[in-house]
Parts: structure tokens; C-alpha cells; sequence
């Protein structure tokens, strides 16, 4: 059997998923932005829904591009905004490539773009392998 879950963290304000680069196991990083929301008094609005989307992508591309890899992803809350941080054992960043209707894939980043409102990017792990790929979510304060 595939392992899942290496670790679960919750404090108040932020949130940690590791888990492995298994198809089966994107629902983690989803389950941990419904965790994080209904504690923050925030499930149900557009803003989980925004932020169910942005990590649902982020999680794809990592588990596509370190298959059965280690993949961690951290959910901060700050005043006016939520961050997501990616990380996975792959150093390639991620490349926003112009859209192509007749192409089934290359729009997770597009999203991630229309989504998030506060930023979004990605760098090299300067202390070790890897990379972290974040986006930032507007909220109300």
C-alpha cells in the first residue's frame, strides 16, 4: 500500500499536510483547505471555494512532476490574506505557458493566476532540494 500522510500539523493560524506523490492522495491537500476553513469560521464562502482550486492545481503539478515523491503543503492565515506553500522534491519551476484550447492540459497555472489575488510564484529551495511553488488569497479581515 501507498503510504498517505506523513504528517498532519494544525495551530491557530496555520496548517501542514506531507504526504506522497500519489494521484490517490491529492484529496489531502484539498481536505486540508476545508480543515483550515471551517476552523477559521470561513467554509462554505467563495474564498474556500478559491482556495479548494488553487491548491487542487498546485497539488496536481506537484504529484505530475515528483510521482511518489515527498510533497508538502503549508496554509497560513495572516490578517489580510491566506498563503499556500508547495513544496516538492523537484527543482524545474513551474513554466506559465500561453493557452491552447485544442490542449487537455497547461492551465493550472492560468488558474492559479485568475485565483490568486494577492500573488503567486515559485523558487528554489535555497536550503536544500526542491521547490516551493505559493499563491496568496485575498481575504476580509
Amino acid at each position: 500500500m501507498k503510504p498517505a500522510t506523513d504528517t498532519v500539523l494544525s495551530i491557530p493560524n496555520l496548517y501542514f499536510v506531507g504526504f506522497h506523490g500519489y494521484k490517490e492522495n491529492a484529496h489531502l491537500a484539498r481536505d486540508l483547505v476545508g480543515q483550515a476553513f471551517e476552523a477559521w469560521g470561513m467554509n462554505g464562502t467563495p474564498a474556500e471555494d478559491d482556495a479548494t482550486s488553487i491548491v487542487g492545481e498546485i497539488a496536481a503539478n506537484a504529484i505530475e512532476w515528483t510521482p511518489g515523491k515527498s510533497i508538502g503543503l503549508w496554509i497560513h492565515r495572516f490578517p489580510t490574506c491566506i498563503e499556500f506553500r508547495m513544496w516538492d522534491e523537484c527543482r524545474d519551476l513551474p513554466i506559465v505557458r500561453p493557452e491552447d484550447s485544442s490542449s487537455e492540459r497547461g492551465r493550472g497555472y492560468l488558474i492559479i493566476a485568475a485565483l490568486a489575488t494577492r500573488g503567486f510564484g515559485a523558487f528554489r529551495n535555497p536550503v536544500g532540494r526542491g521547490k516551493i511553488v505559493w499563491a496568496r488569497l485575498a481575504i476580509q479581515s
